[in-house]
């Protein structure tokens, strides 16, 4: 996964580099500081909470904390009409993710301690995700108003639950009820071009409109490790490893108010982001452990990520 990440950068950095401007001609740029509080419902999320791939599971409740997140941006008139911006951002915080919820499933674990076929869950528990954004962004004027968008995107996140309480109880009667711990270790990955129109307007000087909607295409995997530790009948720890690929089509919507305080330089900015990438299956290799899993559970499923962006840069 770290060779991905670091691919990934190179490339948003090679591309950067590929189109630079002349060196003959001045280049008007900003350098500054991007900020983002998010509010983030990732695809994945129900696998997590035993809702994805069972033979029955609901919700009781569930409650989504989003995060802060901040890192640099940096911006460059390439020529008359291109121009490419690019904004690296970093979870300060951790989106959070509690949840009640209740399943029946087929463990293996059920036959080697001949507690039955089926099991029910009541799962009590939490997951903390931290998020690394980075967007490189190239524009070129067609119209006094109108801008073609051409995007680059590249997340990471990873993240862990914390001991989960679940209560199993067999629903056909055999067996005796007991107590499981949970934890968990995820991680995941999106990669791919975005293609839009972007709107751009200066009603007043030195204050800017602009709106961005953008096809975007992503693709990337998730990776979850789940443990359960139990003290009935005798402890054991059991891995159920998850490894899913996925394709995604969706929209990248943007909305900036920027005003250039022109004494002293500098661009300030408050807007706000939306995406929404519905997901198809790329390929699932779920546990053998689990024996009701259901292979493309994730085809359907829809990743919602958005929140208010704010930032300032200095104009030279």
């Amino acid at each position: 996964m770290r060779k991905i990440t670091v691919l990934g950068i190179a490339v948003l950095f090679l591309l950067g580099f590929l189109l630079k401007p002349s060196e003959s001609r001045a280049v008007e740029a900003k350098l500054g500081v991007a900020m983002m509080y998010d509010w983030w419902g990732p695809a994945f999320l129900k696998l997590e909470q035993e809702n994805a791939a069972k033979i029955l599971s609901t919700n009781l409740s569930d409650s989504l904390d989003g995060s802060f997140m901040l890192g640099p941006t940096f911006w460059a008139q390439l020529t008359g009409n291109w121009s490419m911006g690019l904004t690296a951002l970093f979870g300060l915080s951790r989106n959070q993710f509690d949840h009640t919820s209740i399943a029946i499933d087929i463990p293996v674990w059920t036959l080697v301690t001949g507690a039955g076929l089926l099991d029910s869950y009541l799962d009590i528990g939490s997951s903390k995700v931290r998020r690394y954004d980075i967007d490189l962004n190239f524009e070129r004027a067609i119209h006094k108003y109108f801008n073609l968008l051409i995007g680059v995107r590249f997340n990471y996140n990873d993240g862990e639950s914390e001991q989960q309480l679940r209560l199993i109880e067999n629903p056909l009667g055999i067996g005796a009820a007991g107590f499981n711990l949970k934890k968990e270790e995820f991680d995941a990955w999106y990669l791919g071009p975005s293609l839009g129109i972007g709107f751009h307007i200066e009603p007043v000087t030195n204050f800017t409109i602009s709106l961005g909607v953008s096809a975007i295409v992503q693709w990337g995997s998730y990776y979850l490790e789940k443990k359960l530790i139990s003290p009935n009948l005798f402890p054991y720890v059991l891995p159920y490893e998850y490894d899913l690929g996925y394709f995604c089509i969706g929209l990248d919507n943007n909305l900036r108010f920027a005003y250039l305080i022109s004494p002293i330089h500098v661009e300030v900015w408050i807007g706000g982001r939306y995406i929404v990438l519905p997901h198809i299956s790329a390929g699932d290799d779920g546990s053998v452990l689990d024996l009701s899993y259901k292979q493309g559970w994730i085809t359907g499923e829809v990743d919602h990520f958005g929140g208010i962006t704010f930032g300032a840069a200095y104009k030279f």
